[in-house]
């Protein structure tokens, strides 16, 4: 997409009083801001004279299509109209859901047994029932996710009966997750005051309702026996769902979530609040539960990247990293199904694909999966590369001697080639007879980036990219893995042994284990180098 006119409004979705707090954040930097809220909220009248800020409540998502700078979004505004607007970034402000779990314990609420957030909501009315001589007991994780903030507010309000009713508090737990900031000291104090922690390895207690109290049975792994005690009050952990509105969102903004349904996905480089797709913020809860603190943290950090998205609006390239020859498109629209960035769009039957100069990021996954060879790299043409291959095989071959096998590394520049850096810089030694080659993605290796270096003589090539969960194209290293299966299966079909292709992942923090894993290839091509040499499928 060539057009250099970028919108710089902002649409934020939510879905109660969090998401307002991120619009009011984001309207302090000057830009239009619309809320749309899947339900009505008290704050209904405040947007009224705002001329920076409007309110879309409620209001149902029906379409979305677009790349950052020029996003359009339309709403089913509850009354048979429709609203629309044009967003130059969107930001996700989507709270989780907090489900009791008391029926996946094979009960239901009742006098003596109830969830953490109605314990949390009515507090003082159940401690004033509670005396020194009661037990109370807190059940943590087991049936499904613990989460830190749970476990924060389990702790607190164990001291806090402790300290008000005298009772005997247990929390029984799986593990708690001390990483979080301050819990190690919170779970001494809750020590210190007398709260009982039990903590188990395998199975799980049992919970049985009578009309005199709840019955708890557990084996204690440091007494080495069974317990039986009968509690006044058991508070059960409830459950962190993903937000009702997070997979609708998510397939109309094609962004990534993650096995439970999650906004945001697990890809590391997208913490806190980025996602796969330039232009698509999450923040708060809908990402999965965090601390009041790290939300409202969170406004402060999207408020930030928002400002300088819009920045960026100003010197925005007009071409964008991968081109396209539309002389050459046939209209498959391979390019526009495998982004995983969603930078590739059409806008009308006839029209050729179209690319964003700000949503891609230059990953050369279409270029390589482009059948027509109709898309390229700015930095990375094959005008560039294949003389590039070229010389790298006439070096390999003028410095390995005949019994030293001939190895080419494929290195991803996000992981293995910052490895190969690494080795270099720790005076680690590359053998004799390897050359490593820089590549933009391991989703932009294609059959003749290992087929040219082969036919020259090279005895085996080894592409190396990102772990598939951690790979900066989302899963750039997955299609670059099947892709080389594909090509191990060629090899063989034209007799040449496909072990001389090597798939690996590395972590650019693996400069040793880089060199160990090139020197373990060489030590195998060493067998198998005086074999017929791959020369030989020319005729």
């Amino acid at each position: 997409m060539h057009n250099k006119h970028y919108y710089k409004s902002v649409l934020v979705l939510g879905n109660g009083d969090y998401s307002l707090r991120v619009a009011d954040e984001i309207a302090s930097l000057g830009c239009p801001v619309t809320v749309a809220m899947s339900s009505r909220t008290v704050r209904q009248t405040s947007y009224a004279n705002d001329a920076n800020r409007r309110l879309w409540s409620p209001a149902k998502f029906l379409d979305f299509s677009g790349q950052a700078g020029n996003f359009r979004a339309v709403f089913d505004a509850n009354n048979g109209a429709t609203k629309e607007g044009l967003f130059g970034c969107v930001v996700i402000a989507l709270e989780c859901l907090w489900i009791p779990s008391l029926n996946k314990w094979g009960m239901e609420e009742r006098k003596g047994v109830i969830g953490l957030s109605q314990f949390l909501q009515h507090f003082d009315s159940y401690a004033a029932e509670i005396t020194s001589k009661d037990k109370v007991v807190f059940v943590c994780g087991f049936k499904h996710n613990s989460w830190p903030i749970t476990q924060e507010q389990i702790g607190k309000k164990a001291i806090s009966l402790r300290e008000k009713t005298g009772a005997a508090v247990y929390v029984l737990t799986e593990h708690f997750k001390v990483a979080a900031k301050g819990m190690e000291r919170l779970i001494r104090n809750a020590r210190e005051s007398g709260v009982v922690f039990v903590k188990f390895s395998k199975g799980s207690p049992e919970i049985i309702a009578h009309e005199d109290g709840v019955r708890i049975k557990y084996f204690d792994e440091a007494l080495g026996s069974a317990v039986q005690m009968t509690a006044k009050l058991v508070v059960i952990e409830d459950e962190a769902c993903p937000p009702s509105e997070a997979s609708l969102v998510a397939r109309f903004m094609e962004i990534n979530t993650d096995r439970k349904g999650f906004l945001q996905g697990d890809l590391i480089f997208n913490f806190p609040i980025l996602t796969n797709r330039t232009g698509i913020f999450v923040v708060g809860s809908g990402k999965g539960p965090i601390s009041d603190e790290q939300a409202e943290t969170e406004i402060k950090c999207v408020t930030s990247e928002v400002a300088k998205l819009f920045s960026y609006f100003d010197a925005a390239p007009e071409v964008p990293l991968a081109r396209l020859d539309e002389r050459k498109c046939g209209q498959c629209l391979t390019c526009l199904r495998i982004c995983p960035h969603r930078a590739v769009s059409v806008y009308s039957e006839k029209a050729k694909p179209q690319i964003s100069a700000v949503a891609c990021r230059g990953c050369g996954i279409c270029v390589a999966a482009c059948p027509m060879k109709a898309i390229e790299l700015e930095e990375y043409t094959r005008e560039m590369v294949f003389p590039e291959l070229d010389r790298i095989s006439e070096i390999l071959a003028a410095e390995a001697s005949n019994s030293q096998p001939k190895l080419l590394v494929l290195a991803c520049q996000h992981s293995a080639y910052d490895a190969y850096l690494l080795a270099k810089e720790k005076g680690i030694s590359i053998p004799e007879g390897v050359e490593v080659h820089r590549v933009p993605c391991g989703g932009r290796v294609d059959l003749e980036q290992i087929m040219r270096p082969l036919l020259a003589g090279v005895d085996g090539v080894m592409v190396l990219a990102c772990h598939h969960d951690s790979c900066k194209s989302v899963y750039g290293s997955g299609t670059c893995e099947g892709r080389v299966r594909i090509m191990q299966g060629m090899l063989e079909q034209v007799g040449v042994d496909k072990t001389r292709l090597l798939f690996g992942t590395m972590a650019p923090g693996s400069g040793a284990e880089f060199v160990a894993l090139i020197d373990d290839f060489r030590n195998y091509l060493t067998a198998i180098v005086s074999r017929a040499p791959v020369t030989s499928i020319r005729a």
